[in-house]
């Protein structure tokens, strides 16, 4: 630190002094800021930290849930959790002074026994779950695990509409298996409604360590990855894209991903999790699109789900991707893949037992592909019991679980799908527009309860107003506007998310709408 004295001293001489800065802890980010568990078993949150300046760090945590507490000076230890949501404060303090916090959320569910009918559990891994403060119509929840334990997953469903079957492929990401091939998954539905589940199968893949097994586009890719040579957003910086560093990338986004040509990629990995602000419904999630000549086309659809996992999308031969966010979305890393020379094939297991389902059902409702499903009204769940291939000794062993599911909400639970409304509507409504996302053209609904001036325009991401649709008087009743995409000078729009607002008296309210490339 270098200085004059005070000029009316009459010191011409420069004095020199030496400071020393403190950086405080980091927290490890392992330990996440938002969780979703289950009320059947303890949890267990180990506090770890980084110095900087090598100090010694101890630990603190600050308003626990009741009957929690810090063991061993860095472990938070709930045995038994209570159904809500709880919120605390973990700390990290060195000897200098300098102090890292960080606020963690936690979410508790009733998870019954947690184990279709078994004795004590053993403690459960939590594995965090991101941006569930609206939770998707069809979604439910996994739990997987080894013959002697279950632990909380992920959801499924994400993206479907209301009451839509679709072929569910996912990864069963805090499953395991013994020795012997046993494994044990529960399927709870988590929305007030009824959850429709038929031809259950568990799929094991036994590959080699250092490639990955995947979901993607229905099935299974099992290949070696490749990082980006270079990424360009004015969100994510190129140089930190593809590095498995986590980072919540908002809704409206698009970035270039680009590969050299000689890697010769087959598809794009994106390890992502739902972020905070997610949406509902085919609107939601990622938009893969690869070069069509001088314009892009739709390579694949990604919906995150509640916890993280590396989903796939075939990318066609292309070295290129755009790749569009209609929603808030935390990532890890975005990578291509290249298959594998020689195939992987997934070994099929049926379960074997099951437990909690409709005794006038029985197995055959889950296995069969037949006109009877198994039904589970919210809150019920269903335990299955798979006898899978002993464990290769050589190989790493990734188990994904597919079935045929569809999800129909409860009348009158929160949904973005529109309801048949009879006589003269009670209330302003803006519904989703149809289709979307969409290329050429789109249809937005709207219903006013009496005659009012409405005003429908489309803005960007970014809030600036693109198009005004409408701004003219309207007779109670149901009517609707179109979109084609195009500014109001007629020029065609940037593909991206874009919001269309409806504004009627004191009313406003917004649908996010996708628009692709042509």
């Amino acid at each position: 630190k270098i200085a004059y004295t005070s000029l009316e001293n009459n010191d011409p001489n420069i004095y020199v002094t030496s400071a020393t800065t403190n950086r405080a802890p980091v927290l490890s980010a392992s330990l996440q800021s938002y969780y979703t568990i289950l009320n059947c078993a303890p949890v267990e949150l180990s506090l770890s930290a980084t110095d900087a300046d090598g100090d010694a760090i101890t630990y603190q945590a600050v308003d626990l849930p009741a009957g929690a507490q810090l063991q061993s000076g860095h472990n938070i230890y709930w045995p038994y959790p209570v159904v809500g949501d709880h919120w605390l404060v973990a700390r990290a303090l060195d000897s200098s002074g300098g102090v890292g916090s960080r606020v963690i959320h936690l979410t508790v569910y009733d998870g019954g026994d947690c184990g279709g009918g078994g004795g004590g559990e053993d403690p459960g891994e939590i594995i965090p779950m991101h941006g569930v403060s609206d939770r998707m119509p069809g979604e439910t929840h996994l739990i997987g695990g080894s013959s002697t334990g279950l632990r909380a997953a992920s959801s499924f469903l994400d993206g479907a509409e209301s009451g839509q079957w679709v072929e569910h492929t996912g990864r069963l990401m805090a499953a395991g298996s013994d020795s012997a091939g046993h494994v044990r998954t529960r399927v709870i539905a988590r929305r007030p409604g009824t959850l429709r589940m038929d031809r259950v199968r568990l799929l094991v893949v036994d590959h080699d360590p250092n490639t990955v097994a995947v979901a993607g586009g229905g099935g299974i890719v099992v290949g070696s990855k490749r990082k980006p040579t270079n990424v360009s957003s004015t969100a994510v910086a190129s140089e930190n894209a593809g590095s498995g560093e986590e980072r919540l990338i908002p809704a409206g986004t698009v970035l270039i991903a680009e590969w050299a040509t000689d890697d010769s990629i087959d598809g794009l990995v994106l390890d992502c999790a739902r972020g905070g602000n997610s949406v509902e419904g085919a609107a939601s999630g990622v938009l893969i699109e690869v070069p069509d000549g001088t314009a892009w086309q739709g390579a694949g659809h990604i919906y995150p789900r509640t916890g993280y996992d590396a989903l796939a999308v075939s990318l066609g031969g292309a070295s290129r991707a755009r790749i569009t966010f209609a929603s808030d979305v935390a990532v890890r890393e975005i990578a291509g893949y290249v298959l594998e020379d020689s195939a992987t094939s997934a070994q099929v297991v049926t379960t074997v037992e099951c437990a909690n389902t409709n005794p006038e059902e029985g197995m055959s409702s889950l296995v069969d592909t037949d006109s009877t499903a198994v039904e589970l009204a919210h809150g019920e769940g269903v335990t299955m019991w798979f006898d899978g291939p002993p464990a290769l000794s050589n190989k790493r062993r990734t188990l994904f679980l597919q079935m045929m599911a569809s999800f129909t909400p409860e009348a009158g639970a929160a949904s973005t799908n529109r309801s048949e409304i009879e006589g003269s509507p009670t209330r302003f409504a803006l519904f989703p527009n149809k289709p979307n996302p969409f290329g050429s053209g789109t249809t937005i609904r709207f219903e006013v309860p009496r005659a009012s001036v409405v005003r429908v325009e489309v803005f960007d991401a970014m809030g600036r107003r693109v198009r005004a649709l409408l701004d003219h008087r309207f007779e109670p009743g149901a009517h609707s506007a179109s979109w084609d995409g195009t500014d109001n000078e007629g020029h065609r729009s940037s593909p991206g998310v874009y919001l269309c607002r409806m504004t009627a008296e004191g009313f406003q309210t917004q649908q996010r709408m996708v628009l692709l490339g042509r």
